[in-house]
């Protein structure tokens, strides 16, 4: 089975995925692990090709892991309608089952939760993007919520 978690940046998909994979052996392949050591390099178009070349990478590796039996976890978010669809159909036509997981969060709970990330970022180390109102206002402003006939599991 191949993951696709879907969902604003800090809606709870990377902290998921180390749930899950502790019940359920599966491989989490995930953008930020390659482009976060390289974020000084990345900036503005560039970081956009980047991510794009390493989505596509990714996902050869998401069916290279699922030909070989391994559950796969997508933990790149998936911000965009065309993106799920076209993922999703070319696994799919691939022979993989799909299954999109939204992490559906109130604007609310966002909030707290990009707050606690960012300190966990300063104050524990922890390895992840930092979220500015820029970034923030930026994922509100890119991210299509997908519809029902999109969604398999809400979170």
């Amino acid at each position: 089975m191949i993951w696709m978690y879907c969902g604003k940046i800090g809606s709870g998909k990377s902290r998921y995925a180390e749930r899950v994979t502790k019940e359920h052996p599966a491989v989490v392949l995930s953008v930020d692990e390659l482009t976060l050591p390289l974020q000084d390099l990345l900036a503005g178009e560039t970081h956009d090709r980047v991510t794009d070349a390493v989505k596509a990478y990714l996902l050869n590796v998401a069916r290279q892991a699922a030909h070989a039996g391994a559950d796969v976890i997508l933990d790149w978010g998936f911000w965009k309608k065309a993106e799920r669809e076209k993922v999703r159909s070319e696994l799919e036509a691939d022979g993989y089952p799909v299954k999109l997981v939204y992490f559906s969060v109130s604007d609310e709970k966002w909030a707290a939760n990009l707050q606690d990330r960012n300190r966990r970022i300063r104050e524990d180390g922890y390895q992840a993007y930092e979220v500015d109102e820029g970034l923030r206002a930026k994922c509100a402003e890119l991210f299509e919520e997908p519809s029902a006939d999109e969604i398999d599991i809400i979170v």
